[in-house]
């Protein structure tokens, strides 16, 4: 039986949820921070409310798989 990681369900590869694990801790959080500072310049309506949607998406996912931290992220092996 193959062991994975907290959170991680039987059915999706290791590659697959270091992958996951590395969008939700650090790309979806910065693409937050970079939608609310280059959004206004450009003029992006309701930049704040896509902020709010990609935030609670990006808690969300946290929560169902178990992600913690950035630290839990992709290591760049499988």
């Amino acid at each position: 039986m193959c062991k994975h990681a907290a959170g991680q369900p039987p059915w999706m590869s290791d590659r697959a949820y270091s992958i996951l694990r590395w969008m939700v801790g650090t790309v979806m959080p910065a693409a937050v921070a970079l939608i609310g500072l280059i959004g206004p310049k450009l003029g992006w309506t309701q930049v704040d409310q896509w902020q709010t949607v990609l935030s609670a998406v990006t808690g969300f996912l946290g929560t169902c798989f178990n992600i913690q931290s950035p630290r839990d992220g992709y290591s760049g092996q499988a």
